[in-house]
């Protein structure tokens, strides 16, 4: 049986997961630890991919390369734009993955000396070609999910957890460096209007498309992107929702039927 498998960047954002393992034990994937276990009938590996782009494409294709599994889902915290209507310990579940810093850099001065620097800041043109190219279609810095995939997340992780967090779908935006003002967060707001911001979804996203594996992207909410405050972030909250909503997918995915 094609195992599931279920990647976060940090042992804290897979390790929750662990306690609803039967029989698990360790394996190594691509140089990296790996859990397998059973879970809800299921084999299921659980692999800590590392932080950034580079992480996680590496020990992503390492694990599908050894595993051919059945669907990948990603966990983990990310900041939630003010837009999306999310608070720490709500649910965030992507149906599009957005590389930020994956562009052409426009023509572009320095402001003046006293002037904010995120007035001058403009968002990167496409690329003149595409970074993959998979059944005919081109892609550049935004990978498509599995919209009936992320709408049936949504609808039943609703229903699972009883109102007990707010869930919402949409873009989520991959970035290298992390968003630390209102200003920023804001003019990504307007352009891209994303719902979580993230370090890997966009990678995890290119390469569950070039192999042609199912991919469902489910982050907890730790922070409010913006002005940074690491003491307002709940990241044991936000990895606690995610991993439970893991667990639950993975219980009930007998009832998807778009596989």
């Amino acid at each position: 049986m094609q195992p599931f498998l279920i990647i976060g960047a940090v042992v804290d954002e897979i390790f929750p997961l662990m306690d609803f393992f039967k029989s698990p034990s360790e394996m190594t994937i691509g140089g990296r630890k790996a859990i397998f276990g059973k879970l809800a009938g299921r084999n299921v590996v659980a692999l800590v991919t590392g932080i950034g782009l580079v992480n996680v494409a590496q020990s992503l294709t390492a694990a599908i390369e050894t595993l051919n599994p059945a669907m990948v889902i990603q966990t983990g915290c990310g900041g939630a734009y003010k837009t999306s209507g999310l608070s720490i310990g709500d649910l965030g579940i992507a149906d599009e993955e957005i590389d930020f810093h994956l562009g052409l850099e426009r023509h572009l001065s320095l402001p003046a000396v006293g002037k904010n620097v995120s007035n001058s800041f403009e968002f990167p043109e496409s690329l003149p070609f595409p970074v993959m190219i998979k059944d005919g279609c081109e892609y550049q810095n935004r990978f498509p999910l599995d919209k009936g995939l992320s709408r049936w997340a949504f609808e039943i992780l609703n229903r699972l957890f009883e109102n007990s967090v707010q869930i919402a779908t949409g873009s989520f935006v991959t970035v290298s460096t992390i968003t630390a003002t209102e200003e920023k967060a804001s003019l990504i707001c307007q352009y891209y209007t994303p719902c979580i911001e993230s370090m890997e979804g966009s990678g995890a996203a290119q390469i569950c498309l070039f192999y042609n594996i199912a991919f469902l992207e489910i982050r907890g909410v730790s922070n409010d992107v913006g002005n940074r405050n690491r003491s307002q972030w709940n990241l044991p909250l936000a990895s606690e929702t995610s991993v439970k909503a893991a667990h639950l997918l993975i219980k009930f995915f007998h009832q998807y039927k778009g596989l």
